[in-house]
């Protein structure tokens, strides 16, 4: 679109700058460059509402982009606040695994020592059992001799009655030496034996003391490992629960990650659309200038026409509709052919109510005021020219629709708009009162009526002034 735009003003000002090195221009070169500038604006302009439709287009799509922003901000900063939120548990579970840990390394502290004592008391047992054992074997053996000696008096006396001990002493003091030899023998065995069973019976109960020690070291270590069970099953809890945060905060992390991403992708697009909307806006500033170098060549045109007495003309797409007067009043005019004091005729047979008057402003007319006449009129009634002349423009010719514009060979120019067709040709030479076209309602025109102009040169004037009312 810049290079065109390029392309329309290096052409207009070519045209410019033959112009001014001519100075005048022949009727049919004049004409060609009027009906061509006219066609180029209207080009022009509709480039223009083209690229005003797309910065409209583009604001809103900036508008909504923007409006994503806000929405992924905010849900940014919800994400943000539970990433902290799932930090600050997963912060709080590590601490309780800590603790649980240490417990747990407490606990087999007290296993190991439990076990220390338990190996330590199993070996005292051990050697309680031995001592135990050995002092068994020892009363088994005193006892052994003890009834081997009782054997053996036995064998060498015959009997070991205290009858025996009387009878068989040769005397009392014989006998009182036997009776207590064998009291002593008896009274020793007995002492020895009660000392091996005293010795048996403490080593007994201190295996049983041991036994009893070592039943509650089992059972304070048994206690130990349900704790330290009941430890690592909590810690086991604990790092289930911290794993499940960890998984929620990285489903969260890559939420934000996905934000973070439609943001910069939202960012560059809006960059983007400001891109285009200001490459937009000076293509309109470019067109701007465009129509003002075309509406210059037009003045220009005219103007070298009308000091050289050649042909020329002019635009301006200021008529209006077939609907009623801006002030409501209507007028009247005089029948075809008739003319007025300074030479002019009427332009139409039948139809002379004014629904809009020249000079005014109205809806059509918000940026200049109305160039011309309008007379409501029905489709297909014959225009007339009001007065002789050379036929400059003969065609479209934008928002008049189909147009003729004679020029009258003394400065004068006369208009006719919005024509249905045209019964002229550019070029042709008309007279008074000919038909040159037929009422319409092409171009900018609700209804069918007759835009009339009369321009003296680049000027418009009132048209009321010339012709016959």
């Amino acid at each position: 679109m810049q290079s065109k735009f390029r392309l329309l003003q290096k052409m207009t000002a070519t045209v410019i700058a033959a112009l001014l090195v001519m100075g005048s221009m022949p009727a049919v070169a004049f004409a060609s460059t009027i009906s061509d500038k006219q066609e180029e604006i209207a080009d022009l302009e509709k480039q223009q509402q083209d690229l005003q439709d797309k910065i409209s287009g583009i604001d809103s799509d900036i508008e909504d982009e923007e409006a994503k922003q806000e929405a992924y901000l905010q849900e940014m900063s919800n994400v943000r606040e539970q990433i902290e939120l799932y930090d600050d548990q997963i912060g709080d579970v590590n601490t309780d695994i800590e603790d649980l840990e240490s417990q747990i390394s407490e606990l087999n502290d007290q296993i190991d020592e439990l076990n220390d004592e338990i190996e330590d008391t199993n070996e005292e047992i051990e050697v309680k059992q031995e001592e135990i054992a050995q002092k068994q074997a020892e009363l088994e053996e005193a006892d052994q001799k003890f009834k081997d000696r009782l054997s053996a008096m036995y064998m060498s006396s015959g009997s070991l009655s205290i009858l025996n001990v009387i009878l068989g002493a040769d005397s009392f003091s014989d006998y009182l030496s036997q009776a207590q030899a064998l009291e002593n023998i008896s009274d020793n065995d007995q002492a020895l034996m009660d000392e091996l069973e005293e010795c048996k019976a403490e080593l007994q109960a201190l295996e049983d003391e041991l036994e009893t020690y070592k039943t509650d070291l089992e059972d304070s270590k048994e206690e130990v490992e349900s704790k330290k069970s009941e430890v690592e099953d909590v810690k086991a809890e604990q790092e289930d629960k911290k794993a499940e945060l960890e998984t929620l905060q990285s489903e969260q992390q890559s939420k934000a990650d996905e934000l973070d991403s439609l943001q910069a992708e939202s960012e560059a697009l809006v960059e983007s659309l400001n891109s285009d909307k200001s490459d937009a806006e000076a293509d309109i500033a470019q067109i701007e200038a465009d129509i003002a170098a075309a509406e210059a060549v037009i003045e220009q045109a005219i103007q070298n026409s009308q000091n050289s007495g050649s042909s020329g003309g002019s635009t301006d797409n200021g008529s209006s509709d077939g609907s009623s007067s801006s002030d409501g009043s209507s007028g009247s005019g005089s029948s075809s052919g008739s003319t007025s004091s300074s030479g002019w005729a009427f332009p139409l047979a039948s139809y002379s109510y004014i629904s809009t008057y020249y000079g005014v402003s109205d809806a059509w007319h918000t940026t200049h005021t109305h160039a011309g006449v309008d007379f409501a009129a029905a489709s297909g009634t014959s225009i007339y020219a009001t007065r002789g002349g050379t036929v400059v423009l003969a065609g479209w010719n934008g928002g008049y629709g189909y147009c003729v514009m004679i020029n009258h060979g003394d400065g004068m120019y006369s208009l006719y708009a919005h024509c249905s067709s045209l019964a002229v040709s550019y070029g042709q030479s008309v007279s008074q009162g000919q038909t040159i076209a037929y009422v319409g309602s092409t171009g900018n025109s609700t209804g069918p009526h007759l835009h009339f102009e009369i321009r003296n040169g680049s000027s418009t004037v009132n048209p009321l002034n010339y012709i016959p009312v």
